[in-house]
């Protein structure tokens, strides 16, 4: 007999946007490449973000998945380097996400978008996406661009109001992978065909993960849930060699 399935990573974006982004052929073009990307493969992808009803319903059914949790594609609101833009989008988007499961109840939920730049208004806007829209908590895409080459990451002491707020809301935060920011991995310069899924999805969000560890983010919020994808990012078979090594060399902060 085979089960049911919930998919919990299910991508979309605004069909307004999927055009924009398709009428800009090097703007496109630039983005497949920092994504690890051909864009003989992501077009048609990018097409399909933008349908809610025949295609992605029928995918589902082949698959045999009975529902789905939507949430904006990678890099989201992250990758968006002006603050008031970012939270302008992320709420737009929650809102546009809202109106598409309530066409499909029974077939999605959705996890919300965040701008992380405003840690008190992603705050603001996870809880209104939560009670109000009746999202089922928050989809992040790793660190969030406070300019173009330099990230923030969500273990820093800013981002403690934002955790305090999903515990108490008791929903999950989903941390989505993404592409090494330009110039933080030397070891993939020259290589794009490594920068995505390929590989560098993987260490740059279990990395993300050991500093929320390491930097007692789950001490300070016990009740704080976290989902990680694909296996846990490799982190659940290295996660002996961290802790025995860690434990040989702790060195205090």
């Amino acid at each position: 007999m085979n089960l049911p399935k919930i998919a919990l990573e299910e991508a979309f974006l605004e069909p307004g946007e999927v055009e924009a982004i398709l009428a800009d052929e090097e703007a496109f073009l630039r983005f497949c490449a920092r994504a690890g990307l051909t864009p003989e493969f992501y077009r048609p992808v990018l097409r399909r973000l933008a349908e809610f009803d025949e295609l992605r319903l029928a995918a589902m059914d082949k698959a045999g998945i009975e529902h789905a949790i939507l949430s904006r594609t990678a890099p989201g609101t992250q990758a968006i380097a002006d603050p008031a833009e970012a939270a302008a989008v992320a709420r737009d988007s929650n809102d546009f996400l809202a109106e598409q499961i309530a066409r499909h109840p029974d077939r999605y939920s959705g996890f919300a978008a965040l701008a992380l730049h405003d840690p008190h208004g992603a705050a603001a806007e996870l809880e209104r996406a939560v009670t109000t829209l009746g999202l089922r908590g928050a989809l992040i895409n790793g660190c969030t661009n406070i300019d173009r080459e330099h990230g923030s990451y969500l273990d820093e002491p800013r981002y403690h109001d934002f955790w305090a707020a999903a515990e108490a809301l008791d929903v999950p935060i989903y941390l989505h992978p993404r592409p090494p920011l330009p110039g933080s991995s030397a070891a993939l310069d020259g290589h794009p065909e490594l920068l995505g899924a390929t590989w560098g999805f993987g260490p740059e969000t279990a990395t993300h993960v050991l500093r929320l560890i390491f930097n007692g983010i789950f001490d300070r919020f016990p009740r704080l849930k976290l989902v990680l994808g694909h296996l846990g990012e490799g982190l659940p078979a290295l996660l002996w060699r961290t802790q025995y090594n860690f434990a040989l060399n702790p060195f205090d902060k």
